[in-house]
């Protein structure tokens, strides 16, 4: 089964179906990853409304998140596709948090693949030795077939290395995957300098896996300079 991605409004809806509402509540944001369980209340519409208030930080927002799948109120897919559209949103590096707590996790782990973009870091980058980078890594627990780099919507086809050794990646998700396949999970894209103009250019990376399922894991304006 194809697993799409959904936005924040979706993910906002669909528990909104199967949870009555509660009364607004005031919480008090812990970060520390020893105490996420009994940070945050444990009743999901509270969660909700928390994932929901673009009044509250991003940072607080994806702590309501982190805490909803340690407490087991949500799919880990419908989590991450949230967890990323949280930080192209907010165009902030948050789902770092996330990505570590669940791969420390017994918790139940995703279908869909999972990675992240290293780079570009911001909203810009510069060309080193004549091309523009993207890189990142991306792993599966059935293996990645392969990662889409498309800007401003379109497919492209410039040099991707695949299976770059990513040794912190390979201690961080001791029960994803397999150890081979962790460690190779980095990927890198090459854009030569004259394949685009100066200036601002949507970029999206997805990931695929053996099973068809897929996951889009970066998606923001980028200014190439």
């Amino acid at each position: 089964m194809m697993r799409r991605t959904v936005n924040l409004d979706w993910v906002t809806a669909f528990f909104s179906i199967f949870v009555s509402a509660v009364a607004s509540v005031s919480v008090a944001f812990i970060v520390s990853h020893a105490t996420i369980k009994a940070a945050l209340p444990a009743n999901a519409a509270q969660y909700i409304r928390i994932v929901g208030d673009k009044t509250l930080s991003p940072a607080s927002r994806l702590l309501a998140l982190t805490a909803m799948y340690k407490k087991n109120l949500v799919d880990p897919d419908a989590l991450f596709d949230a967890a990323y559209d949280l930080e192209n949103e907010s165009n902030q590096r948050l789902s770092l948090q996330l990505l570590y707590v669940v791969g420390r996790s017994d918790e139940s782990l995703p279908q869909s693949p999972i990675g992240y973009v290293d780079a570009p870091g911001g909203l810009s980058v510069r060309a080193s030795n004549g091309m523009y980078q993207v890189n990142g890594w991306a792993i599966d627990d059935n293996g990645v077939k392969r990662v889409e780099l498309k800007i401003d919507s379109t497919i492209e086809r410039y040099p991707c290395s695949r299976n770059r050794v990513r040794p912190d990646i390979e201690k961080l998700f001791p029960n994803f995957s397999d150890s081979y396949h962790r460690l190779h999970s980095g990927f890198s894209y090459c854009i030569p300098v004259g394949a685009l103009s100066p200036g601002v250019h949507h970029v999206s990376v997805m990931v695929f896996d053996k099973d068809f399922h897929f996951r889009e894991i970066f998606s923001r304006d980028i200014t190439f300079k």
